[in-house]
């Protein structure tokens, strides 16, 4: 919220003002000026916060105690923790029968990729909006 909050109030005065001269009320000052030229804003604490939520796995495994509706970060989680189990078993035998020439940097790396690929996927969609406010926020000498 504070960074929306300050983003909104360096918007320039003059917008606003110009549009009151024009006869805008409130309201329509907010929906057609003030909220389209926040858009970057938005779009970041969006991208922000579906991150976020894309990678909580500690709060599904609060609140979802049976198991019965696990995401993938969970899965995930689960698979890296036996993976550390294994690396301390002594037997090298069980190890080698259950995975056989995977290690665990290796699965991490890839538990990484997939973690990693739908906010990949999503970026090029939202970059207009982030370069979009560079500019505007940008100091001009």
């Amino acid at each position: 919220m504070f960074i929306m909050y300050s983003y909104i109030q360096n918007l320039p005065d003059s917008v606003v003002e110009s549009a009151r001269l024009d006869g805008c009320s409130e309201l329509r000052i907010y929906g057609q000026i003030i909220f389209p030229m926040s858009l970057p804003v938005f779009t970041a604490t969006a991208v922000f916060s579906a991150v976020g939520h894309w990678n909580s796995w500690f709060d599904v495994l609060l609140y979802n105690s049976s198991g019965s509706w696990d995401t993938l970060q969970v899965y995930l989680q689960r698979l890296l923790l036996e993976v550390q189990a294994l690396q301390m078993i002594q037997d090298q035998h069980m190890l080698y029968n259950k995975f056989r020439e995977v290690s665990p940097i290796t699965l991490r790396a890839a538990t990484t990729i997939i973690v990693t690929f739908p906010i990949a996927v999503v970026y090029p969609f939202l970059q207009k909006y982030f370069v979009g406010g560079i500019t505007i926020g940008a100091v001009k000498g």
